[in-house]
């Protein structure tokens, strides 16, 4: 996860934000143990899951194409603007559809988005 606000949330189990990617230290903390990996629906977000997955070989959670759908839907519902995306994301390695999904709605979602779904 990126977000630092999903410590501040209060959410229950051992979690780590990486703000920074994975840094030498969160590799070290990281190694050897299970992980299950959020970050955001940009181009950005895919890079760091598919690193930290390939570096622990963790999963994807609440990552796939149909999770970013809902969460588009959900949010353009709500009325909120979410930002363009300009560059289509390299493949996710948990997911072969999830790249193309977000270049055709071109939109894009960060974990403050979808924070409530997190929790």
């Amino acid at each position: 996860m990126r977000s630092p606000r999903l410590l501040e949330s209060g959410v229950a189990g051992p979690l780590m934000v990486l703000p920074h990617g994975l840094t030498p230290q969160a590799r070290h903390h990281l190694r050897g143990r299970t992980v299950r990996c959020h970050n955001d629906f940009t181009p950005g977000g895919i890079v760091r899951a598919n690193e930290i997955l390939k570096h622990t070989g963790g999963t994807a959670w609440r990552m796939a194409a149909a999770d970013y759908r809902e969460a588009v839907a959900t949010l353009i519902a709500r009325g909120v603007e979410l930002p363009t995306l300009n560059t289509r994301p390299e493949n996710a390695s948990w997911d072969p559809d999830l790249a193309g999904t977000m270049a055709t709605t071109g939109l894009l979602v960060t974990e403050e988005h979808v924070l409530p779904a997190l929790l």
